[in-house]
């Protein structure tokens, strides 16, 4: 059951399976992939801003035309 991968093919063709360790290397990849998830995590807030926009607008709407006779009527009896 001690069987060892063949690499001789990926060697022979070319691929190298080399991974800069410098530290210089290992922050650039580091701070890469926080740019990334910081980018991810900005468009994730922005949708749900615009989510709770639209749905304030909404029922601001909602909220004045149910509103809008209550008062109209008040107006009109002249108890202001």
């Amino acid at each position: 059951m001690n069987e060892k991968l063949d690499t001789s093919g990926a060697i022979d063709s070319g691929i190298t399976l080399e991974l800069e360790t410098s530290p210089e290397a290992v922050v650039e990849r580091s701070l890469a992939g926080k740019v990334a998830e910081r980018g991810a995590s900005l468009v994730e807030y922005a949708l749900l801003l615009a989510l709770i926009a639209v749905v304030c607008i909404a029922a601001v709407g909602a909220l004045g035309e149910a509103t809008t006779e209550p008062y109209s009527n008040l107006a009109e009896s002249g108890l202001t």
